[in-house]
């Protein structure tokens, strides 16, 4: 684990220094097997530092809102973390490759609990994830988009431990948007929308095996296919209902789901 970091001050704009994620281990092994020379250097040379800019932001700069944080649960709601996805894409003859892609969890203050590189599977250099939401307190759901397709693989992450756990099965693939575990007491199956490679859309959504990848049961948004790229799934109310978010027709939609 790293060492504890310096205690970010108690501010609304917060800047997160490269040198902060060179504490994770995980990244100056990763940055090493990428062929950066010593990253943890303090001397490097301007020719080492654009070496890991290459792979790492100079720095991240957040903007809080403490009133918006706070809302109706008050000053506790700035206690939590968030958790994010950041990559590094390049373009190379005309198409562009995932190079360093990093997932994140942090405190409101800016302090980083976790940095690690992203698991990538059958991607051409890395994959970034799109789908991201809450297992429980220790593990996340994610769902990875490889090659730029809005498809991908979904796993749950261990982020204390930087473990992934792939769920779903070996071979199915996953639309990459959105990701959520059953509320249904004794389902072991999640929701994804499902991927339109076509288009590199997403549209229905479906809930899997989390065990082999067997689709159970799937909600049709009645469009057409690579029509509304749904990007956003949240299932309510015990999965009787989904609110659905279709970005290419800047749309919502809430859907009403028959019981099990």
């Amino acid at each position: 684990r790293p060492t504890p970091g310096p205690t970010p001050p108690d501010a609304t704009h917060i800047v997160v220094d490269m040198t902060e994620f060179l504490r994770f281990p995980k990244v100056v092994e990763w940055l090493i097997r990428q062929g950066v020379d010593d990253p943890v250097d303090g001397n490097l040379t301007t020719a080492q530092q654009g070496a890991l800019l290459k792979y790492l932001p100079a720095k991240l700069t957040i903007d809080i809102d403490p009133e918006a944080v706070a809302g109706s649960l008050g000053a506790v709601a700035g206690e939590g973390y968030v958790t994010f996805n950041i990559y590094q894409d390049w373009r190379v003859d005309d198409s562009s490759t995932d190079i360093a892609s990093w997932t994140i969890v942090m405190t409101l203050t800016g302090e980083l609990k976790q940095v690690a590189p992203a698991r990538s599977v059958n991607a051409k250099g890395m994959t970034h994830w799109c789908g991201m939401k809450n297992f429980n307190e220790d593990q996340l759901l994610l769902v990875s988009s490889s090659n730029f397709s809005a498809s991908g693989h979904a796993f749950k992450w261990d982020w204390r431990n930087d473990v992934y756990t792939r769920i779903g099965g070996d071979t199915q693939l996953f639309g990459c948007h959105d990701i959520q575990w059953s509320s249904v007491m004794g389902e072991d199956a999640f929701w994804t929308p499902e991927a339109e490679y076509g288009c590199s859309y997403n549209n229905n959504v479906t809930l899997w095996d989390a065990a082999t990848g067997e689709a159970r049961r799937t909600i049709g948004t009645g469009y057409a296919a690579c029509k509304p790229d749904t990007n956003h799934a949240q299932l309510l109310e015990n999965d009787t209902h989904a609110l659905l978010s279709f970005r290419a027709i800047s749309a919502f939609a809430m859907y009403r789901v028959g019981r099990f």
